[in-house]
């Protein structure tokens, strides 16, 4: 039992030690912050847009109504239509950040290996070039995209949907954490 609760309790450390790891190799923390600035500049414009013409969007499908008694059922609608957006917003996240991000990591877990098979006097591994790595990784993300948005209507059956958006969710998680492991394994016999 003491195991298991050093092994959760080093989980919490781990970040820590990955943070320190790149202020002592500071020309690995340009490849670790690029993704983060990127994807918070997509989302705050994307976000900005989004502000500035929802007002305009939410019109063209549902005009606001003449009488005072039907503008307040109006103005929930519309501010459960920006939420729902918004909540969009979150979730898409996950995938357009796996997918921006994914060049510069691969690079940078690259760099890391790199430097710790260095350290211990390993042969390091070959890294394939860039854009391969680049297609390879926006085709995951896509592809773990996909599923979800075409699995996404069963979590609404009744009875059934949240088990099965459950076994959904464990299979993409899965498939995620499968492909990462194949593809470490396949470069690690090309050596």
């Amino acid at each position: 039992m003491g195991r298991i609760i050093g092994n959760f309790l080093t989980g919490f450390v781990l970040p820590l030690r990955g943070g320190l790891f790149l202020l002592r190799h500071r020309r690995l923390l340009a490849l670790a912050t690029v993704p983060l600035v990127l994807n918070l500049l997509l989302y705050a414009a994307a976000i900005a847009f989004v502000i500035r013409y929802y007002a305009v969007w939410f019109a063209w499908l549902l005009p606001q109504p003449q009488a005072w008694y039907l503008l307040v059922g109006y103005e929930v609608l519309r501010l459960l239509t920006f939420l729902l957006i918004f909540a969009a917003f979150l979730f898409s996240f996950v995938f357009v950040g796996t997918a921006v991000a994914a060049p510069f990591l691969e690079v940078l877990s690259a760099r890391v290996e790199h430097l710790l098979q260095d350290q211990r006097g390993i042969q390091p591994v070959r890294a394939q070039p860039w854009l391969v790595e680049l297609v390879r990784a926006l085709g995951h993300a896509l592809l773990l995209l996909l599923i979800w948005v075409v699995t996404f209507p069963l979590s609404f059956l009744p009875g059934i949907g949240p088990p099965l958006w459950l076994l959904e969710s464990c299979l993409l998680l899965a498939y995620n954490f499968a492909a990462f492991a194949l593809v470490k394994l396949v470069q690690a016999f090309r050596v």
